[in-house]
């Protein structure tokens, strides 16, 4: 039998089985995955550079990828700078150094030679490094530039420009900022993006910045003449020699004086030289604003008042505060007008502000050039007209609307660098809202009233607004008055106190105004924002601002002055003061230093005349003995203070007569004789024939009453607050009001007697504790008044012929009920023995009294003035 033979693959024929199909497949499959992974392997090495940058500039979040791509498929405009080896290397060794000390100072040998071609042009330039801040300007392998193109060449139509990163000036800010300036007819440079590649490698986006030449004038429609400046250098050397010295101290405070001693420049130096006209020009600008440095010019006199006004409107509203450091201030000399004029520099737009560069909040100006600026109202008037217009939202929506398509263009050149840059309008819609919150405050001046006589009404104005204020007229029983003349209220900076002024307004004797207390209060008083439209208004205060006068009376103001006064006799060693025996008439305020002691023996008499007063800040010591007491007859007087004494006062056998009212303009005491956190023992002492609310008052002070009669008081024989201390063995007769008025008090008393109280024998209140023996009360409305959460524990009590006799009861709401406990109590001829509100709690000899009253009762009885 005969075997089969296996048959050959024949690759010329049709593939028709699966399999065979499958296998070629696969082979051709395979085939390519080996090619392109080599292929990557070799494209991967070739653009290493590429694809790590692609990786870094990929956005970090999903927001920025269409700022990615936008950047990507943007074609941006290049730059191609050459520079030789040996050149390059003299740049690099500048820079080191720079980066060493922190900041780039900079020398007459800097430049080294170029070749810039822009746009299939080739011009030979001048370059150096720029940028004083080592960290805006020279870290990494992006530095920053100035670049001077030779002979009559230019590049862009400058011969002379700077550039640097983007973020160096803010992005796209500062471009928004000279497109601000422009649109205004104020002196903006040219500012660019672009890419630069230096020497074969791209370095990426830059912005391009015109420097002060005459293209730079030229292109702002203004007639060549010189741009000035004030020198850096010595800011600069400081920084550069003594930084330890500038971490250590404020470096606003060096700007500030630099300021004041940098010399004023041209960027002109040459011509300046060269043209006698151009020197005349630069040597008229330059005194012009050496003039307002020194005060001797105005801002309106030295400056084109309306165009600087409106440059420092518009730097409130981009945020562009930084260009006001007087190293960033340029000025352009308007030969036609005599007038400098502000150019934009360095600005770094897009700051939110919290308040206005008149008043600043941010410290990136330099103060002193900024105040001489505002003390001149016009210009002034002219800054806050400005902002009016500026604060306006249309004003914005139409800015942005005008420039949308440069404003895109520009963005798409940033994103190609940095897709994650967030651009917003809204830093400078809410700028706006910040003018218009200090365009339109809710209050501004304090006016009160100064006086009125002659037909005139005197108003004395305090602002308190950052922006200055003009009072327009005020309106008094609906007539309208106009100042005599105008006065403008400067605004008050921070940290400063209120200035106030007088306005004056004439009143015609036809109108027949009464100008008293009360109508001055209704006087409606109408200012406004100096240079802005809205009027505000607001009621005048009706009394004076300060009455210089008012302080000539004050006992407290008033110095120590015994050595005026003959009868006394005072020894320093001893720090003793003291009355010579006889009788003395005291005729004017004596008032007694601290750490002596005010002495007065036996056998000597005082008559207080002409209301004046003793005031102390020394202890007492009136001693003298029973058969022979002091008299002090303060019949004409105004009684006895007192105060802070840092020991004891004793009164022993002493006569108070006449006890007078010592009330007077801003003086609170109700006590005829006061003692005031100034310890005092009393015994056997007479205070009789009182005229004060007080006959005697104790406040936080502690104290031993005994022996002591107190008779014929118009109001309270005694008042106690705040007080620790005892009464013992006194009699308190004929008191107008309370006997004893005890508040917020700690008292102990034993074996006193009181007759003829008018309202309270004894009033304990406002958390007062009294523990109290042997208690004699005669022929008064209200024996024992026990109120606002008081404690009392009495033993041995007696009332007599009275129309109430233990009361107790809340009377003041932010306290609360009374208690009490009295054992062995005996009443006679009493008409409501017991009068208790509910809350309060009242046990006679162990047993509580039950019957209460409700508040309309103690409201009914008016009981101790109670009304609700």
């Amino acid at each position: 039998m005969e075997l089969n033979k296996k048959k050959k693959f024949d690759y010329s024929e049709p593939i028709t089985n699966y399999k065979a199909r499958i296998y070629i497949i696969g082979i051709i499959i395979i085939s390519i995955i080996i090619m392109t992974f080599l292929v990557g392997i070799y494209f991967g090495i070739i653009y290493t550079i590429q694809i790590n940058d692609f990786y870094d500039k990929f956005p970090q979040k999903f927001d920025d990828i269409p700022h990615y791509f936008q950047g990507k498929f943007f074609n941006s405009e290049k730059m191609y700078i050459d520079i030789k080896f040996l050149d390059y290397t003299k740049l690099k060794e500048k820079r080191d150094e720079a980066l060493q000390k922190g900041i780039l100072i900079k020398s007459g040998d800097d430049e080294v030679p170029a070749t810039i071609t822009y746009k299939d042009k080739s011009v030979k330039v001048n370059l150096r490094l720029k940028g004083d801040w080592v960290v805006d300007h020279l870290t990494g392998n992006k530095w920053s530039f100035r670049i001077n193109a030779k002979g009559d060449n230019a590049i862009m139509g400058m011969e002379e420009f700077s550039l640097h990163r983007p973020e160096a000036r803010h992005y796209i800010y500062e471009w928004l900022f000279h497109r601000a300036l422009k649109k205004e007819g104020l002196i903006g440079l040219r500012y660019s993006f672009l890419t630069v590649i230096l020497n074969g490698d791209s370095l990426g986006t830059y912005a391009l910045e015109e420097h002060f030449t005459k293209q730079l004038l030229e292109s702002n429609n203004r007639r060549e003449a010189p741009i000035i400046s004030f020198n850096e250098n010595r800011i600069w050397q400081i920084r550069d020699e003594m930084p330890f010295f500038i971490s250590q101290n404020n470096e606003l405070e060096i700007e500030d004086e630099t300021f004041l001693s940098s010399e004023i420049d041209s960027y002109s130096t040459k011509k300046v030289n060269e043209d006698p006209e151009f020197r005349n020009q630069y040597l008229m600008a330059k005194d012009l604003l050496e003039s307002f440095r020194i005060g001797r010019l105005e801002a309106s006199d030295a400056f084109d008042s309306e165009k600087y006004a409106k440059f420092l409107a518009l730097t409130d509203l981009f945020g562009a505060w930084h260009g006001q450091v007087y190293t960033n201030m340029k000025f352009y000399y308007n030969p036609i007008t005599s007038k400098l004029e502000p150019i934009g520099f360095d600005a770094s737009t897009g700051e939110k502000i919290s308040g206005l560069i008149i008043n600043p909040q941010n410290p990136l100006i330099t103060e002193k050039f900024i105040e001489l600026l505002f003390k001149d109202s016009e210009f002034t008037e002219q800054y806050i007209e400005e902002l009016e217009i500026l604060s306006q939202k249309e004003y914005l929506d139409d800015f942005f609307s005008e420039i949308d398509k440069e404003l895109q263009d520009n963005l798409k050149i940033i994103y190609r660098e940095t897709p994650s840059f967030d651009f917003s309008k809204e830093i400078f819609y809410k700028n706006q809202e910040v003018i218009q919150e200090m365009l339109n405050p809710k209050l501004a001046i304090l006016p009160y009233f100064e006086k009125y006589e002659n037909s005139i009404l005197t108003l004395k104005i305090g602002n308190f607004h950052a922006l200055p204020i003009e009072i327009q007229d005020i309106f008094i029983e609906d007539k309208k008055l106009k100042p005599i003349s105008r006065e403008i209220f400067e605004g008050k900076k921070d940290g400063e106190i209120i200035n106030f002024k007088k306005i004056e307004f004439n009143i015609p004797n036809e109108y027949n105004l009464d100008v008293s207390e009360e109508s001055i209060k209704e006087i409606q008083i109408n200012y406004k924002i100096l240079g802005a439209q809205k009027i505000f208004s607001r009621k005048v205060i009706q009394w004076k601002y300060l009455d210089t006068n008012s302080f000539e009376e004050d006992i407290f103001r008033k110095k120590s002055n015994a050595e005026n006064f003959g009868f006394l006799i005072i020894d320093h060693d001893k720090k003793l003061i003291s009355v010579r025996p006889g009788t003395w008439t005291l005729d004017k305020d004596l008032i007694l230093p601290t750490d002596f002691t005010f002495k007065i023996n036996e056998g000597t008499n005082l008559v207080v005349i002409n209301n004046a007063r003793i005031v102390s800040y020394s202890p007492l010591r009136f001693i003298s003995i029973k058969d022979n007491p002091i008299l002090i007859d303060f019949n004409k007087g105004k009684g006895v203070l007192v105060l802070n004494a840092n020991r004891e006062t004793i009164l022993e056998n002493v006569i108070f007569d006449g006890l007078p009212d010592p009330s007077g303009v801003g003086i609170g005491l109700t006590g005829a004789i006061t003692f005031y956190e100034s310890p005092v023992l009393i015994n056997n002492v007479a205070f009789i024939n009182g005229k004060a609310e007080d006959s005697l008052n104790i406040i936080r002070s502690n104290f031993t009453i005994s022996s002591t009669l107190v008779k014929g008081a118009s109001s309270d024989c005694i008042d106690i607050d705040f007080s620790n201390g005892v009464i013992r063995d006194s009699t308190f007769e004929q008191c107008t009001n309370d006997g004893v008025d005890f508040s917020g008090s700690k008292v102990k008393i034993n074996n006193i007697k009181i007759d003829k109280a008018g309202d309270k024998a004894i009033s304990i209140g406002e958390l007062s504790e009294v523990n109290a023996e042997g208690i004699s009360i005669y022929n008064s409305n209200i024996g024992i008044a026990v109120k606002d959460n008081s404690n009392v524990e009495m033993n041995n009590l007696q009332v007599s012929n009275t129309k109430f006799g233990v009361s107790l009861y809340q009377k003041k709401p932010e306290f609360g009920p009374a208690s009490a406990k009295i054992t062995s109590i005996d009443m006679e001829e009493v008409e409501i023995p017991y009068f208790i509100e509910h809350g309060s709690l009242l046990y006679v000899d162990g047993k509580e009294i039950k019957e209460r009253i409700s508040r309309k009762e103690l409201v009914e009885y008016s009981f101790d003035g109670i009304t609700t």
